[in-house]
């Protein structure tokens, strides 16, 4: 059935709704709009097909000569038919190739305005990087993440793919719920089986503890790394006796969880898999090259299949970064840098890495929010931060976290919720902010 936008628009027009034109899809036997009505946003389906009209949750049919309007609620069920409808409007993998960055929508409201700007860029959006954490203190589960997007790609006609991170997974619960929910990349959470006790123990103490370990793993170990220059492209990586045995005491445990975990429940999934065991940095231990190539190497040792390696942007691996991106390369998969809002210069690592690399973002629309809600009404802005015992300067080094507690729908200075009800912006303003904010991104990263 070949339905143009002029009908559609016509027919929506006539019963008071206005057509989002980049929305307008032909789909089997109808075509999908987003459409406008008193600031409310509705799905509607035009079909001469009576099946594609009763398929919908929460929905008015009209008739209109052989045809039916459908106009419905933009609900999970609804979101999810979508999916099915127009397979570009649910998530899908990155695999271990190109550029990605990677976006947290705290409020559910910036997703759309977001992709908006994306249009054209040589780029894939992660729009959806939510942490369980995440999830629990917002309130909010993987799946209403992902309805978010995949409205914000219908309204704008986004057709070149998106990607959903659920990170944070740390148990088969987790990894079940987040492969529910439509994921199409698993950050796998590896820190709390990290052993730190190594990294304050001295040669001696090393040496019997590494010694106690299985025989035969002790000997494979020591014939695979001990005193070799191990080439990595054009870099060589060398492990001491003390570097060696400390990297094996920190990780060993973390590393066999990781395989049972994989052949467990992760073995032959079409979804990326992103890797992190990275502790919390501080000034007295940064993220080594030996930990990071005996990581990988031994990971594919045993079979495990991964797309993706998180590193840190602390000063010791932004130095080594070109290291670090010949260590992924050799292993395949890419890097994936969090914490990287305060970089300025992210096409340095862009090259480095030769375009395979991850920005995690996180920060990014929150930031857009704090500036629209502060130009609108900086005394009730100023309000919510005071109550919320929040400093707006500390904040700028402090963990995510404290971005979530103010967004808390449970606390009573939620300022999300502050927005809301105030009617304190409007998609003009946010569409002025998340352009600003993402500018300075996209022109680091030479997307402009």
């Amino acid at each position: 059935m070949n339905l143009g936008v002029k009908f559609v628009k016509l027919i929506m027009g006539e019963r008071g709704y206005s057509l989002i034109e980049d929305s307008v899809n032909e789909v089997e036997c109808g075509a999908l709009a987003i459409v406008c009505h008193e600031d409310e946003k509705f799905l509607a389906c035009v079909t001469a097909d009576n099946s594609l009209a009763a398929v919908w949750i929460e929905a008015n049919i009209e008739k209109y000569n052989e045809i039916q309007i459908v106009l419905m609620k933009l609900n999970a069920s609804n979101a999810a038919i979508v999916r099915q409808l127009l397979p570009w409007t649910a998530p899908s993998p990155c695999n271990s190739k190109g550029l990605s960055l990677g976006f947290s929508d705290w409020t559910g409201h910036l997703t759309a305005p977001l992709v908006g700007q994306l249009l054209g860029k040589k780029v894939k959006p992660i729009l959806v990087e939510y942490g369980i954490e995440d999830c629990r203190a917002l309130d909010r589960t993987f799946t209403e993440a992902i309805d978010v997007a995949t409205w914000a790609v219908l309204e704008n006609g986004y057709r070149s793919g998106y990607g959903a991170n659920a990170t944070g997974l740390k148990t088969k619960e987790d990894i079940q719920l987040a492969l529910q929910s439509g994921c199409s990349m698993l950050g796998l959470d590896f820190m709390d089986k990290v052993d730190h006790r190594a990294e304050n123990m001295d040669s001696e103490e090393l040496e019997i503890n590494f010694s106690a370990l299985n025989q035969d793993y002790v000997e494979r170990i020591n014939k695979l790394y001990l005193n070799k220059e191990l080439q990595v492209c054009d870099e060589t990586i060398y492990f001491s006796k003390e570097d060696l045995h400390r990297v094996v005491l920190m990780y060993k445990e973390a590393i066999d969880y990781a395989k049972n975990l994989y052949y467990t429940c992760l073995k032959g999934i079409s979804q990326d898999i992103e890797v992190d065991f990275i502790k919390e940095m501080d000034e007295s231990y940064g993220w080594s090259l030996q930990e990071h190539y005996f990581i990988a190497s031994e990971l594919k040792h045993y079979g495990v299949d991964f797309q993706a390696f998180v590193v840190d942007n602390s000063m010791d691996s932004l130095n080594d970064i070109p290291v670090h991106a010949a260590i992924a390369e050799t292993f395949g998969y890419r890097i994936s840098m969090k914490n990287i809002d305060s970089l300025c210069n992210h096409i340095l690592l862009i090259k480095v890495c030769k375009g395979n690399i991850h920005f995690k973002c996180s920060n990014t629309l929150w930031a857009s929010l704090k500036w629209v809600l502060k130009r609108k009404n900086e005394e009730l802005y100023e309000e919510i931060l005071q109550a919320a015992d929040f400093d707006e300067e500390e904040s700028l080094l402090e963990p995510d976290y404290i971005y979530r507690e103010i967004l808390n729908p449970k606390s009573e200075y939620n300022m999300c919720e502050y927005a809301r009800t105030t009617k304190l912006f409007n998609e003009s303003d946010i569409d002025f902010f998340i352009k600003s904010d993402l500018r300075f991104l996209l022109k680091s990263c030479r997307l402009l």
